[in-house]
């Protein structure tokens, strides 16, 4: 049985890309281009990102209300992203 090549398109590293592999992916399920198994890694693959996003922002809100310190340190290692929580 030839397998179909799937279509690979560049990814932005945001919500919208995010958003948008998951509907290209959900797109070639439907259409019999991908199948059961590779769907589920891509939401798999997906949920992992937002897992790590939440874990920034709780880190930057937990550094933010200690006004940058931790524990008792001055100097505040920053994580993989900028993210403003300033109200």
């Amino acid at each position: 049985m030839a397998k179909k090549k799937l279509p690979v398109t560049p990814i932005t590293r945001s919500t919208s890309g995010l958003r948008s592999a998951l509907f290209e992916e959900m797109e070639a399920l439907r259409t019999g281009v991908s199948n059961a198994q590779r769907a589920r890694s891509v939401a798999m693959m997906a949920n992992s990102i937002l897992q790590s996003v939440q874990v920034e922002i709780e880190y930057h809100k937990y550094v933010s209300a200690n006004k940058g310190r931790i524990e008792g340190e001055q100097k505040v290692v920053q994580l993989g992203t900028d993210i403003s929580l300033a109200a």
